[in-house]
């Protein structure tokens, strides 16, 4: 089997056209104590509640993205997407089930910067809370 290039993965947003050049986040944590048992000098770990990052999605800012975005920008705290992650193979067939994130709620929505001098593609950049994949 072959390994997967970071460029073999199609990012995707229900309602949003078009693919996103990049996902970060959605790692999951979970947080550990420890409880010492009186006088011993060992212990024990507890597990903590499991919980996911946040997903951030970033790509080339189009001119249709100005309708949605719009909309985001008006609602941003009851806008709810889901997300979906296909890895590709080299030929961009699909490799496997993709991997949902429902019901994911908007919680950021990074502009596009500018720079007179500059020819590099602008920049957008959703940020979602979510549970983690379906199962």
């Amino acid at each position: 089997m072959g390994k997967l290039n970071q460029h073999s993965v199609d990012v995707r947003i229900s309602g949003i056209p078009h693919q996103w050049n990049q996902k970060s986040g959605g790692n999951l944590e979970r947080g550990s104590e420890i409880s010492w048992n009186g006088g011993s000098p060992n212990y024990d770990l507890l597990a903590g509640v499991a919980t996911f990052t946040d997903l951030t999605l970033t790509r080339d800012k189009r001119h249709e993205d100005e309708a949605w975005l719009r909309q985001f920008r008006d609602k941003s705290n009851i806008v709810r997407r889901t997300i979906t992650v296909q890895e590709l193979d080299e030929t961009g067939a699909k490799v496997g089930r993709p991997v949902t994130y429902p019901n994911c709620l908007l919680t950021g929505v990074q502009e596009m910067e500018s720079q007179a001098g500059s020819n590099s593609p602008g920049q957008i950049a959703l940020t979602f809370a979510n549970t983690g994949p379906a199962r």
